[in-house]
């Protein structure tokens, strides 16, 4: 996939969890493979969250829209949110969101940082990148729930990813295709393929499944595909241990 809203003031339902926490299934479908069939030019937001538009302006004049994708907690305690690795198309460069949806108002962010897309010594596939939010942004309010009425509860590791059966919906929320749903067609050591569409600028996105109750577990980020109905997505708990992240999840009500 070629680069091209919610709030929480704090956190104070969230909490950086282990990655054994979770939600169960069975998982289900909450979306078709083409979503609404409507693919936006972009999303914009009032704070930064999952699924929201993040732009990087490219040397030449133009910029490159990716998707703003797990929120993310670092030793330190810092937010801030994984995307496609791929979207670094210029280092350093800052990023910045849309607030309205005329594309008039913008939010300025941070630069990626820890991008790196390939095979590390072990062979193990990458396409991550990260950026932290400002001081005043993570004081201010960010989005953690993964799309309207679907909350994070924890993260699949690659064997428990791996025991998925061919056929389990995979959803993904894409800030140009929004949420789309397709049946997993394979499971590998370093990646997954499902069949669900994403096009031009949903990379990073959010790839999970999903319970009834709207519980969520994250299971990558979305790094690209052969067609616009079978893509790729990295794993997400790798990422986490390599950059020594935690996930932003909610905790379910007892």
């Amino acid at each position: 996939m070629v680069a091209a809203a919610l709030a929480l003031s704090g956190i104070p339902a969230a909490a950086a969890a282990p990655i054994d926490a979770g939600a169960v299934g069975p998982w289900v479908s909450i979306a078709g493979v083409y979503g609404t069939g409507r693919i936006a030019d972009f999303t914009a937001a009032s704070e930064p969250a999952p699924g929201v538009s993040i732009l990087q302006p490219a040397p030449d004049g133009t910029a490159s829209l990716c998707t703003a994708g797990w929120p993310v907690m670092s030793v330190r305690r810092d937010i801030g949110y994984l995307t496609a690795g791929h979207c670094d198309q210029d280092e350093g460069s800052p990023l910045w969101m849309y607030t309205d949806t005329h594309g008039q108002q913008r939010m300025s962010l941070l630069p990626l940082q820890n991008a790196e897309r390939g095979a590390d010594d072990d062979g193990r596939s990458y396409d991550a990148a990260l950026f932290f939010l400002s001081p005043d942004q993570q004081s201010s309010g960010f989005g953690t729930d993964v799309a309207d009425g679907v909350h994070l509860r924890g993260v699949l590791t690659v064997d428990q990813a791996q025991t998925l059966e061919p056929g389990t919906p995979i959803c993904m929320h894409g800030s140009r295709s929004g949420i789309t749903c397709g049946p997993l067609i394979a499971a590998g050591s370093d990646e997954l393929l499902w069949g669900g569409a994403a096009v031009k600028g949903d990379s990073g996105a959010p790839v999970f499944v999903v319970n009834a109750d709207g519980d969520a577990m994250a299971v990558g980020t979305l790094a690209g595909g052969p067609a616009v109905d079978q893509n790729y997505a990295t794993y997400l708990a790798p990422v986490l241990d390599r950059l020594k992240l935690r996930a932003i999840v909610e905790q379910a009500a007892q």
